[in-house]
C-alpha cells in the first residue's frame, strides 16, 4: 500500500491490515476459481469444452461464469419430448418396499425440476 506523507502509525497499521485482508480474499477467490475450473475440466468430457480451449496457452482461460453459460446455452436445452421421456420412465418405476419412500419423492421432485427447465410446469395434483 501507498502511505500518505506524515501518516500516523495507527493509520499505517490500519492500511496494512486492510491490504492483508484484501490480498487474502483475492487468493481465496482465485483458489476457488481454479478448483472449480479443474473440476469442470476433469468431469466434463473434453469434446464439450473443445471450443473453449485456447491453443496458444493450451488451457481454458474463460471465467467460470462464461464456461457454465456456454455449456447451458449450447447443451442445456430441454425439449418437451425429453420431459415426456423422463415422465414415462418415472411411471414405469416399480417401487421396492425395502427402499425408503424418500427415494421416490426425490425422483418425482427431480422430474419436476427438469420440466421447469423447459417451462412445462407440473402442478401439485
Amino acid at each position: 500500500p501507498v502511505f500518505p506523507n506524515n501518516a500516523a502509525q495507527h493509520l499505517i497499521r490500519t492500511m496494512i491490515d486492510q491490504y492483508d485482508k484484501q490480498l487474502h480474499i483475492f487468493w481465496e477467490v482465485t483458489t476457488v476459481d481454479n478448483a472449480l475450473k479443474h473440476q469442470i475440466i476433469t468431469y466434463v468430457e473434453y469434446s464439450f469444452l473443445v471450443t473453449l480451449h485456447n491453443c496458444q496457452t493450451n488451457s481454458i482461460t474463460h471465467s467460470i461464469y462464461d464456461i457454465v453459460q456456454y455449456m447451458f446455452d449450447t447443451y442445456g436445452r430441454v425439449t418437451p419430448q425429453m420431459v415426456s421421456n423422463r415422465e414415462d420412465k418415472l411411471h414405469r418405476v416399480i417401487y421396492d418396499l425395502k427402499r425408503p419412500i424418500g427415494t421416490m419423492y426425490v425422483a418425482i421432485e427431480d422430474n419436476v425440476d427438469y420440466s421447469e427447465d423447459d417451462g412445462c410446469l407440473y402442478t401439485q395434483t
